[in-house]
């Protein structure tokens, strides 16, 4: 099942644009309601009642009658086959998103990469990311249009599945190249004690095969229809790894967990998709499990 209902956070900027843009094109495509956010933040309304000498209340009402016209003018240019729900809300971006999240039982938020402060992944988006329960989709500015290169990363967690689902929807949607990665620090690299052991080429051979193996057991049957390759990287670090793969192969959109395979591997890997969707210059895609 695709990731709907689909919920757009806008705050005018272009990421935002090219967010609503990505959030249009998915829903018509998957036949999902679409749902529109804005925020606006108390301190705006209070500075703006101090500029323009009047109450709070009637600066609320300007701001955002002001905002539901410019969400009706960017609309206008877009392809709809309906109208989608507009929301426009007061109070804590993160929090009025969240909770828009939970009213409209979304699947897929998704937010401008950068926001009106020109910073990638910011405070708003971070919350988002740890405390929603849709899935999260970054989208940069010069996102436009479908996809052509995703690259999930897996770790062969629980959580793996409907990460490899996920991508895989939107390889089919755009009929684009699908790359599995995934990134390990092979045992003798780590420890601090001995040096590379004789049988080393073996023992990597038999690591790769056993994951291609354990790929095409579990998640092989997910990507049915989608052009796919299964890869292993060796790094010492996860996020980096899943990025140079990323960067080598031109990636528009790269596809990250948010759990692992244990409570200690789950803070580290939420870390690492914080980390990819900061650093990472193209779309990234964080998977609810």
């Amino acid at each position: 099942m695709p990731m709907t209902p689909i919920l757009v956070a806008t705050d005018f900027s272009e990421g935002s644009r090219a967010a609503l843009e990505q959030g249009v094109r998915l829903a018509e495509a998957w036949g999902a309601e679409l749902y529109v956010v804005h925020v606006i933040r108390h301190e705006a309304a209070d500075e703006f009642a101090d500029l323009v000498a009047q109450s709070e209340g009637e600066a609320i009402r300007r701001l955002t009658s002001a905002a539901e016209t410019e969400l009706t003018q960017e609309l206008a240019g877009l392809p709809l086959a309906s109208p989608p729900s507009v929301r426009v809300t007061m109070g804590s971006p993160s929090g009025e998103i969240i909770s828009a999240v939970e009213q409209s039982g979304a699947g897929l938020l998704v937010m401008g990469a950068t926001g009106g402060s020109g910073r990638r992944f910011g405070t708003v988006a971070g919350r988002c990311v740890r405390k929603s329960t849709a899935s999260v989709m970054l989208v940069p500015e010069s996102q436009r249009g479908g996809f052509e290169r995703i690259v999930a990363g897996v770790d062969f967690s629980p959580a793996s599945g409907p990460l490899v689902s996920r991508a895989a929807e939107l390889a089919r949607l755009d009929a684009c190249e699908l790359h599995i990665l995934h990134v390990c620090q092979v045992a003798w690299e780590s420890a601090r004690w001995g040096g590379v052991p004789s049988n080393a080429i073996a023992l990597e051979q038999e690591m790769r095969a056993r994951l291609a193996a354990q790929y095409a057991d579990q998640l092989a049957p997910l990507v049915s229809g989608v052009q796919a390759t299964f890869e292993v990287e060796t790094h010492a670090d996860y996020g980096a790894g899943l990025m140079e793969h990323a960067a080598k192969w031109r990636a528009d959109l790269v596809a990250v967990g948010t759990t692992g395979r244990s409570k200690i591997a789950s803070l580290l890997l939420g870390s690492t998709a914080e980390k990819v969707m900061r650093e990472t210059p193209c779309a990234v895609l964080a998977v609810k499990p």
